[in-house]
């Protein structure tokens, strides 16, 4: 068994733990870390990027030398190959062989301001977070050093949990590590933090389950079952249940337990003393599903949605079962739009058969599914105009 102190990255934990600066120190390599972060350049290395008129390819000037994080022109480095700088061991645990070859993997160097601002600057999407190059993707490490240092305060997207991530997470400076056998164990003061699922080379060091609570009562309360999953727990020692489960893209929630005492484990969906699943969201697609009915029967009651050419729009459903898709399509409302479109039928053959305008106008269409045409149009001032060719 191996034990000993270790810190850690800039990376505040992914298990439920807060969000927090970086300690004083640690954004450099004094861990250990080949990580990004800030990366002051020596001299002989800055002379070497601005020879032959080379530039930062960001700010267009020549490459500063020894700027630290908090001075103007800090620079900034990234690592094209997350594996070859992904930790195998955690802090104060990693021998000089593997320091040296991570910290002898290829990297790039930016200004760090310029790098946020390109960052914001990027769509709010996981897979547009990239290099300025667009050549490799931002760890989570590489995001939220940044972060820190430029913002800090504003709300941090869902999505940044599921980049890619190189170092173990970090419990703060009294952290102990121990291996009692093929995974890594992490405590402070006695008490249980983190515990990896197994232990290897290819998978993320932050994968596995997250405790909380004093020594001898440790509960679970968030496992990372890989780069694109989480769940979250509740409940004492011994009778944790699942409340939340995370996917890339995707995102389902469920309303906390008021058993008492909650029972132990539950299956996916039965979380709360009826088993009613209350929505899903689609975090990258910006859809948000809602959800009515007894366990196992739900049905979906609306669908909110923020991705369409034609702004914010709420579709209502009546009926049904939403994994048997029987519910049935009864309005839209087009919130951008000032606009209400009726629907009837049967489920997957909905027609349009009326719409109402935010200037009074009302619209009838008759003819199927996909083929409704405009009937009649009714005016604010009762007039009714009937024409085929007006524009819908």
């Amino acid at each position: 068994m191996e034990s000993g102190g270790g810190g850690g990255s800039a990376l505040p934990p992914l298990g439920g733990l807060s969000l927090r600066p970086a300690r004083e120190g640690t954004d450099r390599l004094s861990l250990g870390a080949a990580t990004g972060k800030f990366y002051a350049l020596p001299d002989p290395e800055a002379q070497a990027l601005n020879a032959d008129g080379g530039r930062e390819v960001l700010t267009h000037n020549e490459y500063p030398v020894n700027r630290e994080r908090d001075n103007e022109g800090a620079t900034f480095r990234l690592f094209w190959d997350h594996n070859a700088v992904r930790r195998r061991n955690p802090p104060g645990h990693e021998s000089q062989e593997e320091t040296a070859a991570r910290n002898a993997a290829q990297y790039a160097v930016y200004d760090a301001a310029a790098l946020w601002a390109w960052l914001k600057s990027r769509p709010n999407d996981i897979d547009a977070i990239k290099d300025p190059t667009n050549s490799f993707s931002i760890t989570q490490e590489d995001w939220m050093a940044l972060y820190e240092r430029y913002d800090g305060y504003s709300s941090i997207p869902e999505w940044v949990s599921f980049l890619v991530a190189v170092e173990f997470p970090d419990f703060g400076p009294d952290t102990t590590w121990v291996k009692p056998e093929n995974h890594w164990e992490a405590y402070v003061d006695g008490a249980l933090r983190f515990k990896s699922s197994r232990h290897n080379a290819t998978q993320s060091p932050t994968v596995g389950s997250y405790y909380a609570g004093p020594a001898g009562e440790e509960r679970l309360v968030r496992k990372i079952v890989s780069g694109k999953e989480w769940k979250r727990y509740t409940g004492p020692k011994g009778q944790e249940h699942e409340i939340e489960w995370h996917d890339r893209g995707v995102e389902v929630w469920y309303r906390s337990p008021h058993l008492d005492p909650p029972l132990p484990n539950p299956p996916l969906g039965y979380q709360d003393d009826e088993g009613r699943m209350l929505r899903i969201e689609f975090l990258l697609l910006q859809e948000v599903w809602h959800f009515r009915g007894r366990a196992g029967m739900e049905r979906t009651a609306r669908k909110e949605k923020d991705n369409t050419v034609n702004g914010r729009m709420t579709e209502y459903y009546k009926g049904g079962h939403w994994l048997e898709h029987t519910e049935r399509l009864v309005e839209i409302h087009y919130h951008d739009l000032g606009k209400v479109e009726y629907f009837k039928g049967s489920p997957d053959h909905e027609r349009l058969w009326k719409s109402t305008h935010r200037d009074g106008r009302v619209k009838l269409f008759r003819g199927d599914k996909g083929s409704e045409r405009l009937e009649r149009t009714q005016f604010p001032d009762g007039r009714v105009e009937y024409n085929d060719d007006i524009e819908t």
